[in-house]
Parts: structure tokens; C-alpha cells; sequence
């Protein structure tokens, strides 16, 4: 939906329900004479926001494909989240090697971590999928 066509949509719910729809606040439930997307057929609850008839939209996507997509994001995050941690077991090999005490070898693993953490603040990916 575009922009007028929401505001229009607002304003007339305004009108019919006699109250005032604040910026940012959604309709829940099913009311007036708007026909919304339910959850389910028997259900007053509306989708808040409501699916687009893009099949890109998150909301239009069978349940097989958000299970991927889910999987995969939880994959990449926990694989993420332990490739500093992988060099722990060998600290001592790494002591031995760099001539260097724990708290430093400690501090390369750290380093890591801050790194990745603080890469999604500098970081924007370069490709946009339409």
C-alpha cells in the first residue's frame, strides 16, 4: 500500500470508530466495515502490517522456506560466534610460538570478538535484493 492510500484508510477508520488513531499505533482486530488480512479464517486478529502482494514479502513465504531461512541465520550466527573461540585449545601452542603470556593470547581472542561485534556498525553490505 502506499502512503495515501494508509492515511486515507486511517481516516476513514477514525471516522467510522470514533477515535483517534495515533502515528505508529495499529488496529488489532477486525473492526468497521474494513475488510484486513485475519491470522487465521476464524480469527478477529489482523496481520500488523499486512502482506503485500510481493513475493519477497517475508509474509507471503510457506512455512518451508521461513524454517530455512531461520535455520540458516542461526546457523551463520552461531558459527560466527565461535570462530574466535575455536583458537582456545591451543593457547599453549600459541604461547609457545609468540613467545607471549596468556593475558595477551587472551586479548588476540578478544580482539576478535570486539571485532565482530563491532563490525555491524561500520559495516553495510553492498548488495540490495529487489
Amino acid at each position: 500500500m502506499d502512503l495515501n492510500s494508509e492515511e486515507t484508510v486511517r481516516r476513514r477508520l477514525e471516522e467510522e470508530l470514533s477515535i483517534k488513531i495515533y502515528p505508529g499505533t495499529e488496529i488489532m482486530r477486525d473492526v468497521g466495515s474494513h475488510n484486513l488480512i485475519k491470522s487465521s479464517a476464524n480469527a478477529d486478529a489482523v496481520l500488523v502490517p499486512q502482506p503485500s502482494a510481493s513475493p519477497h514479502d517475508p509474509l507471503n513465504w510457506n512455512r518451508w522456506w521461513k524454517f530455512g531461512v531461520i535455520s540458516i541465520t542461526t546457523a551463520m550466527s552461531f558459527s560466527q560466534a565461535l570462530a574466535p573461540q575455536a583458537v582456545a585449545p591451543i593457547y599453549p601452542q600459541l604461547m609457545e610460538s609468540f613467545n607471549a603470556s596468556l593475558p595477551q593470547v587472551v586479548q588476540f581472542a578478544g580482539v576478535g570478538i570486539l571485532v565482530l561485534g563491532f563490525s555491524n556498525f561500520f559495516w553495510q553490505v553492498a548488495l540490495f535484493i529487489q
